[in-house]
């Protein structure tokens, strides 16, 4: 069975929420991460990779090769300003101070961090220490030197103290104290100087300030305040001052104009986008599309337009342009939000394109992200939450891990329901989508009945919502319709199918009309599966239209994406070679599975949890072909040829033990088929063949004689069968197994005589029965019952007081079934006087 009958329960709805409006467009922060004074020190400046910027309300950067970063704030700021927050292990923020208010609209340049290597900022901080200890006691010992000179000079310096100290020195003692004072204070700001020179970036510093810097180094005070004295600061500073005033003054006319033009142009995008999207819902998408791209042309970093057009594309299978629009907007900084939601689309459309493993990868990372989201507002992302839970239960589904994809589904729908409360009818649609996708793990499972009731239960939801809205549940009853007819073909009840097919194909039909880009795949689909039910009914006209048609609408498809519908075109191939076999002509059906077999290779190769267990099934099919002509044909020579089959797909399942030690009905399955063809093809030589042919010649003719409703039709049956099995014994004399059926079909053949009113042929024919399968204890009851009927009484007696008390099956006896055969011969007409005292016999304590 196709196991790609998913991708229509998640079409529409797997996306996640609508874009957001670009009213509330996210606001980015530039920056980059430097080394202090790497430029002063090498000649070029050391920009720090790998560093994490933190800010509250932003996504956390990290910086690139270039020291680039940008945050992302998904709202304006409150006040402008936010505390940036850098952790770069072995480094520390040198320049803090201006992170602790950072403005974020107002900026006018990219922020830029500066970090300094702990060693480097220790030996810094030492080397500044020591240069402040020692000009103070350098000082120190001047002034002490200066006091031993004359006495002016003695009376200066004194005099000096005391006016920066505000304080008179009356004796000796005191001076020497404010000496030692003058020296401490000296020195605690040398160290306070210190401390904040660190934080100096000499790349950012003028020339004035760097050679000044350097013969501080130096120790050379004098030198490094006679540089700074070099340039008037006061008279530049006042300069400076005005034309700065004038300029900000032009600056906030200006700025006035660009936010009054981006304003304006950012209203222009909404129109665009408006426009973009109301011309998609008319079904015109390729003026839809233009319009998109004049939206990116105008703002190409916006990734919510690069989301919103890899949505579009999507909608329209158009999977490589979709994934080019991902992988565009992922390489540009994005908020939690966008990143789950553009992932969740990567995810889809390498799922649409049969690339499960990879898929897997990317929808795992947008749980991951989701998971973060759910703890800032668990109402506003649990949905989102939700449909990625369903959509990686779509992949564990296709790649058969059953069990995984159970979890995920069930999960999924707790959420649902959860959510009702918040939106009841996002939470039904959600949730029929939800049951639908687990109904088919239970099919899977081999439990059509608890598969039927979700299918139902999905249905039921899906009709109430249509009701309330006509049309706009369309596509997902369609999917649940056509789920219901796959799984009632299966169930053998082709009639009930046939109606939920081809209610499902007038909507996938109405659908295609309307929008045939996005409804191709989805009718081609419906076109497949009710060939496949008319090839299991053997309708043929009917299966040769519908597979003629939808794999000539795959091949239109796989046209426009080369690879993407490969699997669907196998499959539909391979019901056209089932459809073959079935009317007899296997030398056609051969040539169409081999082709299946080289197409399902290709796909196998590069997802072999989904296409695996499908190309054995290929395998199987020629196998089963190799065996009928075999047993047609008697050929022996065929049998080297159906061995050389079977070891290569033993290797082949040898190479993937995960997938065939699969749970799933399909692949226990192939197990058992693969034990079967490797004892036929090890044992078929010409008397295995001889009955081989007979044993299933005779198998053809009982099935067919149990679905007859006509007694003469029964019987002719079943002598055919006992022919075949008495020709064959013929040739195979002490044949056991023959032995064994011919005795099982002979008693057959006696049930239906006896069952027909004949029964001296069903005597004769249970006799025989008994020479050649002696151990066959049932067939004591159509003898006993014919005897019966025929007044042989005392014979019938002989076998009632043999066998009336033994057990049966499972609580039944003998003698309850000996009564049940005589009431059931009674009630189709027939009578005999010996009847009543053959049930007093049998009543008889």
């Amino acid at each position: 069975m196709n196991k790609n009958i998913l991708t229509g329960l998640f079409f529409f709805f797997l996306f996640g929420n609508a874009i957001p409006s670009l009213a509330q467009q996210d606001v980015r922060l530039p920056g980059v991460v430097v080394e202090q004074n790497s430029r002063t020190r090498t000649g070029s400046t050391k920009h720090i990779e790998g560093a994490f910027v933190l800010a509250t309300g932003a996504s956390p950067a990290r910086s690139d090769a270039s020291g680039k970063f940008t945050l992302v704030f998904a709202d304006k700021p409150a006040g402008d300003l936010v505390r940036i927050q850098v952790k770069k292990p072995g480094y520390v923020v040198v320049n803090d101070r201006e992170l602790e208010n950072a403005a974020v609209l107002s900026r006018r340049r990219p922020l830029k961090v500066v970090l300094c290597n702990e060693q480097t900022l220790r030996e810094n901080q030492l080397a500044y220490y020591r240069i402040a200890e020692d000009i103070a006691l350098r000082q120190m010992q001047d002034r002490l030197a200066q006091l031993q000179k004359d006495e002016q000079t003695r009376r200066q310096i004194i005099a000096g103290l005391e006016a920066e100290l505000d304080r008179k020195i009356a004796d000796e003692k005191q001076l020497m104290a404010v000496l030692e004072e003058v020296q401490m204070v000296q020195q605690l700001r040398g160290e306070a100087i210190a401390d904040r020179l660190l934080l100096v970036n000499l790349d950012d510093a003028g020339d004035t300030y760097v050679r000044a810097h350097e013969a501080f180094l130096k120790g050379n005070i004098s030198r490094a305040i006679a540089i700074l004295d070099s340039v008037d600061n006061a008279a530049a500073l006042a300069q400076l001052e005005l034309a700065l005033s004038e300029d900000k003054a032009a600056l906030n006319s200006l700025s006035d104009r660009i936010a009054k033009q981006e304003k304006q142009k950012e209203q222009l995008l909404q129109q665009v986008l408006l426009k973009a999207r109301l011309l998609s819902l008319e079904g015109r998408f390729t003026e839809a599309e233009e319009q998109y791209a004049l939206a990116l042309k105008y703002d190409p970093e916006n990734v919510d337009i690069l989301w919103e057009l890899a949505q579009f594309q999507t909608h329209l299978n158009r999977f490589t342009k979709a994934l080019e629009l991902c992988e565009a907007a992922l390489a540009k900084p994005c908020t939690d939000r966008q990143r789950a939601g553009l992932l969740n689309i990567k995810g889809v459309v390498l799922m649409k394109q049969n690339k499960s493993a990879e898929a897997r990868t990317v929808m795992e990372e947008a749980l991951g992200v989701q998971l973060e989201l759910i703890k800032t507002d668990s109402v506003l992302f649990l949905p989102h939450l939700a449909m990625l839970l369903e959509n990686l239960g779509h992949i564990y589904y296709n790649q058969r891990e059953l069990r995984k994809a159970q979890a995920h589904y069930e999960q999924a729908i707790f959420i649902w329901r959860d959510l009702v409360a918040h939106n009841p009818e996002g939470a039904y649609a959600k949730a029929a989508s939800t049951l639908g996708a687990l109904a088919l793990v239970y099919r899977d499972y081999g439990q059509p009945a608890q598969a039927d009731t979700l299918f139902r239960q999905s249905l039921f939801l899906l009709r109430q919502l249509a009701a309330q809205q006509p049309g706009k549940y369309d596509a997902d009853l369609a999917t649940t319709l056509g789920n219901l007819g796959l799984l009632y073909s299966d169930w053998a009840d082709a009639a009930t199918a046939d109606d939920w097919l081809r209610e499902s194909g007038a909507i996938w039909q109405q659908l295609f009309e309307a929008n045939p880009l996005t409804y191709q795949p989805d009718l081609a689909r419906n076109l497949q599966n009710r060939g496949r039910l008319y090839v299991m009914n053997g309708q043929w006209a009917l299966a040769d239209s519908c597979l003629s048609e939808a794999m000539n609408l795959y091949a239109e498809l796989e046209a426009q994406q080369p690879g993407a519908y490969q699997g669907l075109i196998a499959a539909t191939l391979n019901l056209q070679g089932v459809r073959f076999e079935k009317t007899g002509k296997p030398l056609e059906a051969m040539r169409i599975y081999e082709e299946v077999i080289g197409m399902r290779e290709k796909l196998a190769a590069r997802n072999p949890e989904m296409y695996e267990p499908v190309l054995w099934t290929s395998y199987m099919n020629v196998l089963v072909l190799l065996k009928n002509r075999m047993l047609a044909t008697g050929d022996t020579s065929l049998r080297s040829e159906g061995k050389k089959l079977w070891q290569e797909l033993k290797t082949r399942m040898d190479a993937h033990p995960d997938i065939a030690a699969g749970e799933g009905e399909l692949i226990q399955s192939i197990r058992k088929d693969v034990g079967y063809f490797e004892a036929f093809f090890a044992n078929a030589d010409a008397d295995f063949l001889t009955r081989e042919a007979a044993l299933a010649a005779a198998n053809f003719y009982e099935e067919n004689a149990g679905r007859s409703g006509k007694p003469e039709e029964r019987l002719a049956l079943q002598q055919l069968a006992v022919d075949t099995l008495r020709a064959a014994f013929g040739k195979l004399k002490g044949d056991s197994t023959l032995s064994l059926r011919l005795g099982q079909a002979l008693g057959g053949l006696g049930t239906y005589a006896a069952f027909a009113g004949n029964f001296e042929k069903a005597e004769s024919s249970v006799q025989e029965a008994l020479q050649y399968a002696p151990g066959e204890s049932w067939l004591f009851i159509p003898l006993a019952s014919s005897l019966v009927f025929q007044g042989k009484l005392e014979a019938a007696k002989a076998i009632y007081e043999e066998w009336m008390n033994k057990p049966y099956y499972k609580d039944d006896t003998f003698k309850n079934i000996f009564l049940r055969d005589l009431q059931q011969l009674e009630a189709l007409g027939f009578s005999h006087p010996a009847v009543e005292e053959a049930r007093a016999f049998l009543q008889k304590e």
